[in-house]
């Protein structure tokens, strides 16, 4: 399974069909705000089952300057093949070594790639959202495991933990 970290779930959670104005085979706009790339390349993350899936959520969230949701979008790897994309192993940014092994580029991409994988993500994909409190917990587990040093996680992150109950 491939995951993609969304800013709202929300705007994954709509479909086409939910839309009148869109013609045959059009997807709504905002879901691409989501698929925004950098050097025609887009990050995702891999992971074989929910230990993996929970690390990689802590490990993104840990790197963020303040405590907050995580909503995202996960869909089996298939996927890529389906939409012609190529795909390189390459190291994530996070501050957990085992989920930056886990990172997975999209690379060579043109816009209508974007927008043909975003219409295969709208029908295929899952979405979810993990809540604050969840997430705090997550990254406890994380750093209680030594998966991520104290020393690494956002500035803000410790008195957020602390005001929900939870100590590193």
């Amino acid at each position: 399974m491939l995951l993609r970290v969304v800013n709202d779930q929300f705007t994954w959670l709509q479909k086409p069909e939910d839309f009148s104005w869109l013609g045959e085979g059009e997807i709504p706009a905002d879901p691409l705000a989501d698929l925004r790339t950098t050097d025609n390349g887009l990050s995702l993350y891999e992971f074989y089952n929910e230990d993996e899936l929970v690390r990689i959520i802590a490990a993104f969230a840990a790197k963020r300057i303040n405590l907050d949701k995580i909503d995202y979008v996960y869909f089996s790897s298939d996927v890529l093949e389906k939409a012609n994309l190529k795909s390189i192993k390459s190291p994530g940014d996070t501050p957990d070594e085992k989920v930056n092994e886990l990172h997975v580029a999209l690379i060579e991409l043109s816009a209508q790639k974007v927008v043909k994988l975003a219409a295969i993500l709208l029908k295929e994909g899952t979405t979810r959202r993990k809540f604050h409190k969840e997430v705090g917990s997550l990254i406890v587990q994380s750093i209680s495991s030594g998966w991520i040093g104290k020393d690494k996680i956002g500035k803000n992150i410790p008195d957020s933990l602390r005001k929900l109950g939870l100590s590193i």
